[in-house]
């Protein structure tokens, strides 16, 4: 599903002046996930875990225009990458049309389920999630990086914590301790939650390994 694909009236801004509708990855992060799960090696030091699947790319996001700089281009370059919760359901959807076995979501948005806009929300994913799992195929999703405690149940993390959604958090490097002061260098210590990572009971997360500060081997 390219974002020319998707309904982008003009009663949501879309689309971005920035993006032109195709599928390439303008933020990068997309493609460094891909490469984590399915680089191969062509003469590079690095391979993915599953280097002989096949990729099917869907985008969902596009860059969106900064408030700085003094022409388009400067601001389309210091943007970031954004979207509707609409067009992740319908890339869930067609990625399950196309038989895909797994979907990976390194993309999230906090929902506020004490409104009707955020249960709403929480119901639309949960159909669509469902669907997929019973049509086979695994849904893995970020936990979310703002650092906030979802054991209250009042917010939640989508798609992450929607119903049959494997949600992945991050843990630091046993090499290199978390350590936020200015200027630190990297000593042993323990694995734990880098500071940026959502959290709470009623995530049900997986953790694998993440960045953090300050950044080690």
């Amino acid at each position: 599903v390219n974002l020319s694909d998707v309904d982008q009236s003009a009663a949501t801004g879309e689309p971005s002046p920035c993006d032109d509708g195709s599928p390439q990855d303008q933020q990068g992060h997309g493609t460094f996930v891909a490469s984590l799960a399915l680089g191969a090696i062509h003469g590079g030091e690095t391979i993915g875990v599953a280097p002989q699947a096949s990729l099917l790319n869907i985008k969902v996001l596009e860059r969106l225009p900064s408030a700085a700089g003094a022409t388009l281009n400067a601001q389309c370059e210091s943007g970031q990458a954004g979207g509707l919760l609409s067009w992740v359901l319908q890339g869930i959807d067609d990625a399950v049309a196309n038989h895909a076995d797994i979907i990976s979501l390194s993309l999230g948005s906090i929902v506020d389920l004490s409104t009707g806009d955020g249960a709403g929300w929480k119901a639309r994913f949960d159909a669509v999630t469902y669907a997929a799992q019973q049509a086979g195929t695994v849904i893995i999703a970020a936990a979310g990086n703002d650092g906030l405690n979802l054991s209250g149940g009042r917010y939640l993390e989508l798609p992450a914590q929607a119903r049959g959604v494997l949600a992945v958090t991050a843990s630091t490097n046993p090499a290199c301790a978390e350590n936020l002061a200015t200027g630190a260098t990297c000593t042993p210590g323990p694995v734990t939650r880098p500071y940026y990572s959502n959290y709470g009971a009623t995530l049900n997360a997986i953790a694998a390994p993440g960045g953090s500060y300050p950044e080690g081997p």
